[in-house]
């Protein structure tokens, strides 16, 4: 049987170490004297992220511009990106993770990574994580739909995301089981299962009969 796994917010928290490394930028900014608090930064830099997307590369340049700081902008964007970028060397898998991967393959499970984005960025996150040798496959694509399901071998699809990796995947005919983690938590799905901790897979997997 195979198992299709999503990376973000399903193997390891995305959404929390996003945010702990953009307020390790601001951090920075701050540190050079800027009279802003954390929190006025931040939410400047959410309205950025909502204009401009989370792939816009420039978050910090149109944050400094925003601040009104002219006179050796540079100096701010180069250490709030320095800073940025330290944390997100600093990932780490959800606490379970290695351990139902490596359970999963031991009782004969075929593993794939799918996972949408930027294919230099997550295959970065992929490497730090230390997980790349769990799977059989790894397919990162630019986006999810259900094209792209219908292309895949029949199995279950394991993602904390209720359009991109539950309803598309679903609609193609796979299995689905929503894990409600990270920032899509309280989201309704129409899941066929619903888990709360990776760690539940070893007990529901079993059960599943495609």
């Amino acid at each position: 049987m195979r198992i299709y796994f999503d990376l973000d917010d399903t193997l390891y928290p995305s959404a929390y170490y996003a945010k702990l490394s953009r307020l390790n930028g601001i951090r920075a900014i701050i540190s050079l004297g800027i009279d802003k608090t954390e929190e006025e930064l931040y939410n400047i830099l959410k309205q950025i992220l909502k204009e401009k997307g989370s792939n816009y590369k420039y978050h910090f340049d149109e944050l400094i511009k925003r601040i009104g700081i002219e006179t050796n902008k540079e100096k701010y964007i180069a250490k709030a990106v320095m800073y940025y970028r330290l944390m997100k060397t600093a990932i780490m898998p959800y606490p379970e993770t290695k351990n139902v991967l490596n359970y999963l393959n031991k009782k004969g499970y075929s593993l794939y990574l799918l996972s949408q984005g930027i294919k230099k960025k997550q295959w970065e996150k992929i490497f730090i994580l230390g997980i790349e040798d769990y799977f059989e496959n790894i397919l990162i694509v630019k986006k999810k739909d259900v094209k792209l399901y219908k292309r895949l071998k029949k199995g279950i699809m394991v993602g904390d995301n209720p359009i991109t990796d539950i309803e598309y995947a679903k609609k193609a005919g796979h299995i689905t089981i929503r894990i409600k983690q990270g920032k899509r938590k309280r989201l309704k799905s129409n899941a066929d299962f619903e888990i709360g901790r990776l760690s539940e897979l070893k007990e529901l997997i079993p059960k599943i009969q495609l």
